[in-house]
């Protein structure tokens, strides 16, 4: 399933980059010329200007320079052919090299899926119904574990699909507009935008690679506890510490991988959604508390306008 997801979203990520990138480079073309053209001009007056004679040095360099961020942003047919593949398909090289031959994240992801379904069917058919106490130390073990695998497995799987997914998308656009940031390393007062582009890319080669990890790590888990048939109450404790830790994981992980490559990533969508979750709640319960502090101050002074006069007659 995951396979067929990942796979399926491949094909339309390289289709929709094939058919932009040469369009994005006709457009950037004159654009890109005229900056080139206005820098050679700035050299070259700073050249005759200059006492001492660098004409030959910055002329070499600027040459070089030019023809190898020309070749590669310009160059649509190698840009797809070695840029793009290499941007996309490195995680799952490095993943293979760690894990194992043909492995990669989708395929650890759809591996952890069977794993887990194969131990919930194990769980399920474990559960013995009867009025002895072993049977129902049983029933109660297996449907405890049947009970914190559903719940703790569930959260880990939506946050890594929908961070995996979001960041596959993510670098799609990035490798679209990747021949505008490969030109502008080019020129010394923006190569830092360059460099930005080349984080981000990092940074999706590093996402992709933990959450292989991790996924790993959840199948070990899996394989240690459940599938051994090593049902106990500690382990079915040490389970929901390691459940809550994964959720955990989960969010953290694009979090580490932006921070290794140099800034905010393209995947901090999960903990931006997380912390806007937090700050509504806590919009909601301040507003609650407002509510429920004006509602008072209002029977208060009802209250009093009652009770205007009252006790201010004098007898005699």
């Amino acid at each position: 399933m995951f396979e067929t997801l990942f796979g399926f979203l491949n094909t339309i990520i390289i289709n929709n980059i094939a058919a932009m990138v040469g369009n994005f480079t006709t457009v950037i073309m004159p654009l890109i010329g005229g900056f080139v053209g206005l820098y050679i001009i700035y050299l070259a007056w700073e050249a005759l200007n200059n006492n001492q004679n660098f004409i030959v040095m910055e002329t070499i360099k600027t040459i070089g320079s030019l023809g190898a961020v020309t070749m590669v942003a310009l160059n649509t047919p190698w840009y797809m052919a070695h840029i793009v593949p290499f941007v996309l398909y490195t995680p799952d090289d490095i993943t293979a090299a760690l894990l194992g031959e043909g492995e990669n994240a989708s395929n650890s992801l759809q591996m952890l899926w069977d794993n887990v379904w194969v131990s919930l069917k194990l769980i399920a058919s474990n559960i013995e119904f009867g009025i002895s106490d072993a049977a129902l130390l049983s029933m109660f073990l297996n449907g405890t574990m049947l009970f914190l695998s559903v719940i703790g497995f569930v959260p880990f799987f939506f946050i890594s699909v929908a961070t995996l997914l979001g960041a596959k998308i993510a670098v799609s656009f990035l490798l679209i507009v990747g021949p505008m940031f490969i030109m502008m390393a080019f020129f010394p007062s923006t190569r830092a935008f360059f460099q930005a582009w080349t984080g981000q890319c990092f940074n999706y080669m590093l996402l992709s690679v933990f959450f292989a990890l991790s996924f790993m790590f959840a199948i070990e888990i899996i394989d240690e506890v459940v599938l051994s048939k090593n049902i106990t109450v500690e382990n079915i404790i040490l389970s929901v510490i390691i459940f809550f830790s994964l959720c955990v994981l989960a969010t953290q992980l694009p979090t580490l991988s932006s921070t290794l490559s140099g800034g905010v990533g393209i995947s901090g969508l999960v903990g931006n959604t997380m912390s806007g979750l937090k700050n509504s709640a806590g919009a909601a319960r301040a507003a609650h508390g407002a509510g429920i502090a004006t509602r008072a101050y209002g029977k208060s002074v009802a209250t009093n306008i009652a009770n205007v006069g009252k006790g201010n007659v004098k007898s005699g």
